[in-house]
């Protein structure tokens, strides 16, 4: 059987697919995508003029995720494919970017490298504030600020990760040193995560959610030295 959640985090935004097969069928088999298991990172930063735009990248990615169906697997293909076009669409935004690519022998292996990969970008934030897992809010309760209304209009940059686990050795995607190079490897996501039931996981995590939380350039270069300017 397949069972897959999804959680959504905040200070924070968290979406999380897992697809628990029984592995030891998983591992060994040949797919259309090749041999073993590609695990992929994309993180991208983005100037967001003004936050409260509906085309804003943090406005967009508010919008699927809260219209993704992700009781099932073509909803969550979809979601981490439409994810990686949406950065796409918000190339101008684009400041800087980075990649990684590990490829593992078997699924299993690549389970144990996308847990130690999430634990490391998750460390990054301070708090969780939202918690939603399977459609069910357990939000912990906002202090309000006095200054709210006044940040809301201010801009801030973002940053957005992709995490994703695929079947096969053909999800390779390149060091990012150019705008052509993160194309390529967001192409290479929405495509081969679409391709039969190849995903594994796919984690997507963007920052800032919250309306009263914003980035500066330094916080960006501070958390995600990795980044390359492009």
């Amino acid at each position: 059987p397949v069972s897959y959640y999804t959680v959504l985090t905040a200070a924070y935004g968290l979406m999380i697919y897992r697809v628990n097969h029984a592995k030891e069928k998983r591992d060994g088999r040949k797919t259309i995508l090749g041999d073993g298991a590609s695990l992929v990172k994309v993180s991208v930063a983005l100037s967001v003029p003004d936050r409260q735009s509906p085309e804003s990248v943090l406005s967009r990615l508010k919008v699927i995720s809260d219209g993704a169906k992700t009781y099932h697997r073509k909803g969550v293909q979809d979601l981490t494919s439409q994810v990686a076009l949406e950065l796409l669409r918000q190339m101008d935004s684009v400041t800087s970017a980075s990649s990684m690519h590990v490829q593992c022998s078997t699924p299993s292996e690549a389970n144990v490298e996308f847990n130690r990969m999430s634990v490391f970008e998750r460390a990054k934030f301070g708090k969780e504030t939202v918690n939603n897992f399977n459609g069910k809010n357990n939000a912990i309760e906002e202090v309000p600020d006095n200054d709210k209304n006044q940040k809301d209009s201010q801009s801030t940059f973002a940053v957005v990760t992709m995490l994703v686990s695929i079947e096969g050795d053909r999800t390779k995607i390149p060091n990012i040193n150019s705008r052509r190079d993160l194309e390529n490897a967001l192409l290479r996501i929405a495509a081969d995560s679409q391709v039969e039931d190849c995903l594994l996981a796919a984690e997507i995590l963007w920052t800032p959610e919250e309306n009263n939380e914003f980035l500066s350039n330094q916080n960006v270069v501070s958390s995600y030295p990795e980044l390359v300017v492009i």
